[in-house]
């Protein structure tokens, strides 16, 4: 399936400036990898995932939906550009279980999701400080950058001066050993991010005529929506497996990229697999 993305925001980023940051990445995680083990005194294997875009608002809407994590603002120098830094609640519960001495190769305790403590926030703090001294030890150099945070927070509700359209780098890092993973980090870079790092490289691209076509291998998420539900977050806390969730009478499903309306579908199953077709184009806004 194709799309005809509007060159604005994704032109944004050229694929030149995406590769630099995946470089970064992938250099910043055994940095990250080194600064942990100094922290918790035993190895934690850290991966890099992959480099993707994503509006804020869809993002947003990602951390309340996952929920259980701890969340830290925070800016980064040069360009004063925020950021956000989310764990995913089982990673911090194995982190916080080495920190006080627990076996790292003995079965750990279930996981049971809580409100975050004042010693998750205290944790958390820490963590993302050993993460961003990795990335800032993985900067170019000359670029002398500073991350200062800003909050911590188990509120996904998290409010960044970031238009809901703004499009962000969203790194993916995997934790512990890949047959028994400890859970997630989310890093959330507006788009600034690598043209503070890269000016020069941001300055030869904006010249550039070949435009859109030079970010069409750039990944995007595009959400297949079938309804929405509201109900009480007493209510969706007692969900359990099995139950139902009523969205009323067949519907069409709208496929959003970057969290702006792009097709209009009907959802099916081709081969023992969930699908959606597509109908039209959705009608500019």
């Amino acid at each position: 399936m194709s799309l005809d993305l509007p060159a604005d925001p994704l032109a944004r980023m050229d694929q030149d400036l995406m590769g630099r940051v995946q470089e970064l990445m992938s250099s910043a995680v055994r940095r990250m990898r080194t600064h942990l083990i100094n922290r918790v005194g035993v190895s934690v294997p850290v991966r890099f995932g992959d480099v993707g875009a994503i509006s804020w608002s869809e993002l947003g809407e990602q951390f309340l939906e996952e929920g259980g994590g701890v969340y830290v603002r925070f800016q980064f120098e040069p360009g004063g550009v925020e950021g956000m830094l989310a764990i995913d609640g089982t990673l911090l519960f194995r982190i916080m279980g080495l920190l006080l001495g627990e076996d790292p190769y003995a079965e750990p305790a279930p996981y049971v999701w809580r409100p975050a403590t004042r010693m998750d926030l205290a944790v958390a703090e820490r963590l993302s400080s050993d993460l961003f001294a990795g990335l800032l030890d993985s900067l170019p150099g000359g670029t002398g950058g500073k991350i200062r945070i800003v909050e911590v927070s188990g509120n996904p509700r998290v409010d960044l001066p970031l238009p809901r359209q703004a499009m962000m780098l969203d790194v993916t890092l995997d934790f512990g050993p890949p047959e028994d993973p400890y859970g997630l980090v989310t890093l959330a870079l507006p788009m600034s991010f690598a043209t503070a790092l890269w000016p020069e490289v941001a300055r030869e691209r904006s010249t550039d005529d070949r435009g859109v076509a030079r970010v069409l291998p750039l990944p995007v998420t595009v959400v297949a929506e079938l309804g929405r539900v509201k109900m009480p977050f007493g209510a969706l806390r007692s969900l359990e497996e099995g139950a139902v969730l009523p969205l009323g009478g067949a519907r069409t499903v709208t496929l959003s990229v970057a969290g702006r309306p792009a097709l209009v579908a009907e959802a099916g199953v081709m081969d023992g697999t969930r699908c959606v077709r597509v109908l039209r184009r959705s009608a500019p806004a």
